[in-house]
C-alpha cells in the first residue's frame, strides 16, 4: 500500500506549469473532438446534428486555449502531437485517434494548424472540406489545402508546412539540455558525498536547481534522459546509479501525473536514497564474489547511516523528511519484510515504492563486481516481475513497465535480418511496443552502418520488414554503447 504525498502549494505553481496542466487537461478533448468532426463530416456532411454538436464541442476546446494564450496551435512532429508547444499524451484506447490525426496532417504536408480566437462553425467546416479534398496522391497536398482555405475566406485558421530546421534545432536543444541536466545532477551528487565525508553534514546547495533542470527535460521528452541512463560507467557506479535512479523516478512520477513540486522532492529523494552506502567499506562494495553474512549486515546498515546524515541538515524542511522516509523504506518492500525492520503497521510512502522499483532496475542492469554480467533490460524486468507484491508495488510496477516498454531505450537488439542496432525510441501504443525505432550500426553483412529504422514498417505484402530476434549486451559485442546513441 502507498500513501499519497501532499500536493504542491499555489505559490509553487508557475505560469508555465498552469499552461502545461491546461494542455494535459483539455488536450485529449481537443484531439478527440477534432477527429470526430473530420470523420463524421466525411460520412454525413455538416448538416447532420451529430457533426454540428462535435464541431461546437471542438470550438469550446479551442476557446479554452484562446482564453489564456489567444490561440490553439496543433503541431505534428515525428510521431507525436503538440498543442501550444506541449506534447499531448494519449491514454489507453486513445492511441488510434492520435494516430489518425497525425497521419491526416502529415500526409497532406501540414506541420501545424493554428486556430485563433473567434473561430466559427463555418470555418471548421471549411477546414474539414479542404482536408478531405486533398489526396495522398496529390503532388503538392499542402498547397492544395492552403488554396482551399484562402478561396473559402478562412482567416482564423491557418496552416503551415513542417518546419524541419526549427524542429531539428528544437530536438538538438532538448538533447543538449538533457545532457547538461544529467551531468549537473552527477556533479551535485559528488559534491554532497564529498561534504558528507568532510563534516558529516548534508548540504542541499544546488541540488534543487539541478533537479528542476531534470524535470524540465523529462516533461519535454523523457526518451532523451532514458537514453542517458543506458550509458553505464562501472568505475563510477555510485554516482551513475544515484543519477539514473533519480531520472527513472522522475520519469515514472511524471507519467503518474505528480505535480512539479512533488516531482522535485521525489527526484531528490531518489538521488540520495542510498546516501548511506558511502559509509560501507569499499572492500565490500567492490568485492568480486558473493558477500558473507557479516558483509551483508554491513550493507543493510546503510539506510540508518543515511538517516543520521540527513539529520545533520541545518534545515528540517519537507524534502529532508521525505529523504529520511525513503532512505528507511525503499528496501523494505510493500510487505515490510525487507530491511531495515520497522514497527508493525508502518506503511511505505509512495516515494519509497517508486524508488524501490527504479533503484532495483538500474542495479540489475548495471555491471557489478559480484555479477559476471549485468542483466538485459527485459531480463531485469522479468526478475522483478517475480517479486511484485512482496518487493514491488503491483500498480507502480505495471506503470513502470509501460513507461519503459518491452525494449527500453538503449537496449541492443539483433534483428531477424541479422542487423544489429540500439533502441532509441519506443511506441506509446501498447500494441506496437515490440516494434520500437532502432538505430542500426551493423548491417546484415557485418559491416558498419548508421541507419534509422522503424520496426513498425511493413512491405507491400503487409509483412513487417524487421523484427527483434533477441536482445544482446554491450559486453557481448565488446562495444561502447555511448557512441551508438545519437544524443551523445
Amino acid at each position: 500500500m502507498t500513501t499519497v504525498q501532499p500536493v504542491e502549494s499555489e505559490q509553487s505553481i508557475s505560469v508555465s506549469d498552469i499552461l502545461n496542466k491546461n494542455v494535459r487537461k483539455h488536450g485529449l478533448t481537443f484531439v478527440s473532438s477534432l477527429v470526430s468532426v473530420i470523420r463524421l463530416s466525411r460520412m454525413y456532411g455538416f448538416e447532420h446534428t451529430m457533426v454540428a454538436q462535435g464541431a461546437n464541442q471542438f470550438i469550446q476546446s479551442v476557446n479554452v486555449f484562446a482564453g489564456t494564450e489567444g490561440y490553439a496551435a496543433l503541431e505534428a512532429r515525428s510521431e507525436f502531437l503538440f498543442l501550444n508547444e506541449v506534447r499531448i499524451k494519449s491514454v489507453t484506447g486513445g492511441n488510434e485517434a492520435f494516430e489518425f490525426l497525425r497521419k491526416t496532417l502529415t500526409t497532406r504536408g501540414i506541420g501545424k494548424v493554428l486556430f485563433k480566437a473567434g473561430v466559427t462553425l463555418a470555418q471548421i467546416q471549411g477546414l474539414c472540406q479542404a482536408v478531405q479534398a486533398c489526396r495522398e496522391s496529390d503532388k503538392e497536398p499542402f498547397k492544395k489545402v492552403l488554396e482551399q482555405l484562402v478561396s473559402k475566406g478562412i482567416d482564423l485558421i491557418t496552416v503551415e508546412p513542417p518546419l524541419e530546421v526549427k524542429i531539428t534545432s528544437s530536438v538538438a536543444d532538448c538533447k543538449n539540455r538533457s545532457v547538461e541536466a544529467y551531468y549537473k545532477t552527477m556533479t551535485v551528487f559528488r559534491e554532497v558525498m564529498a561534504a558528507c565525508k568532510i563534516n558529516g553534514k548534508f548540504p542541499f546547495r544546488n541540488s534543487k536547481r539541478a533537479m528542476h533542470s531534470m524535470i524540465d527535460t523529462a516533461q519535454e521528452d523523457d526518451t532523451i534522459l532514458l537514453s542517458l541512463c543506458a550509458v553505464r560507467k562501472p568505475e563510477e557506479y555510485a554516482v551513475t546509479h544515484a543519477t539514473n535512479t533519480a531520472i527513472l523516478a522522475v520519469v515514472l512520477g511524471n507519467r503518474l501525473g505528480l505535480p512539479r513540486k512533488v516531482l522535485s522532492d521525489l527526484g531528490l529523494s531518489a538521488l540520495f536514497a542510498d546516501l548511506g552506502m558511502g559509509e560501507v567499506d569499499s572492500l565490500i562494495t567492490s568485492k568480486p564474489g558473493p558477500l558473507t553474512d557479516r558483509e551483508w549486515e554491513a550493507v543493510h546498515r546503510h539506510p540508518m547511516s543515511a538517516v543520521k546524515t540527513f539529520l545533520q541538515s541545518s534545515r528540517m524542511v519537507d524534502v529532508v523528511v521525505r529523504c529520511i522516509q525513503t532512505a528507511l523504506e525503499h528496501h523494505r518492500g510493500p510487505d515490510g519484510k525487507g530491511y531495515p525492520k520497522l514497527p508493525d503497521g508502518v506503511k511505505n510512502t509512495l516515494f519509497s515504492d517508486i524508488i524501490a522499483i527504479c533503484d532495483s532496475y538500474d542495479a540489475l542492469t548495471s555491471p557489478r563486481p559480484f555479477r559476471q554480467k549485468p542483466l538485459s533490460p527485459p531480463e531485469a524486468l522479468g526478475v522483478m516481475r517475480e517479486k511484485v507484491g512482496t518487493k514491488y508495488d503491483p500498480l507502480l510496477f505495471k506503470v513502470f513497465v509501460n513507461t519503459l516498454g518491452i525494449y527500453p531505450v538503449g537496449t541492443l537488439v539483433l534483428l531477424d535480418t541479422r542487423e544489429i542496432g540500439v533502441v532509441i525510441r519506443g511506441k506509446e501504443d501498447p500494441k506496437m511496443a515490440p516494434r520500437p525505432q532502432v538505430r542500426l550500426f551493423c548491417n546484415s553483412a557485418g559491416k558498419t552502418c548508421d541507419q534509422m529504422v522503424d520496426l513498425g514498417d511493413m512491405n507491400a505484402e503487409g509483412l513487417f520488414v524487421r523484427s527483434v530476434q533477441r536482445v544482446v549486451l554491450p559486453e557481448e559485442l565488446k562495444i561502447e554503447l555511448r557512441q551508438h546513441l545519437s544524443l551523445l
